[in-house]
């Protein structure tokens, strides 16, 4: 005796047939070069974090993000700021460079150490 055939239901998140299959969600990295910004290491973490449940409604796709923020040699207390936030949000990552190699390659270390699809680079004064 054969078995009766099996039936597959398919899955609702699943794309009718002939329909063009779903996007992959992407990830969104914020990078910030970080050099004596203690005053201003919290504002742009809340500031992003703000602003996420809006681009998440725009952006359907975006399925998360992470804040980069690098500490190229600061003598304040950003790296204490810094370290304290990742240790309270998982979204937030912290770079600590060994001196002060300058705004373009505390950037270039944050672009190479994000993990999203998408990044977006600003100064941790939110001036830029």
């Amino acid at each position: 005796m054969s078995a009766a055939p099996r039936i597959v239901l398919p899955d609702p998140a699943d794309p009718p047939p002939g329909a063009a299959p779903r996007p992959a969600p992407l990830r969104l990295s914020f990078v910030a070069p970080c050099h004596n910004e203690q005053d201003n290491v919290v504002p742009l973490i809340e500031a992003l974090a703000a602003l996420w449940p809006d681009l998440a409604a725009r952006f359907p796709r975006l399925a998360g993000y992470e804040i980069v923020l690098v500490d190229d040699g600061s003598t304040d207390r950003t790296w204490a700021w810094i370290e304290a936030a990742a240790a309270a949000r998982p979204e937030v990552v912290g770079i600590r460079l060994s001196r002060n190699f300058g705004h373009q390659p505390a950037l270039l270390a944050g672009l190479l150490s994000a993990g999203g699809d998408l990044v977006i680079s600003l100064d941790a004064d939110l001036q830029d």
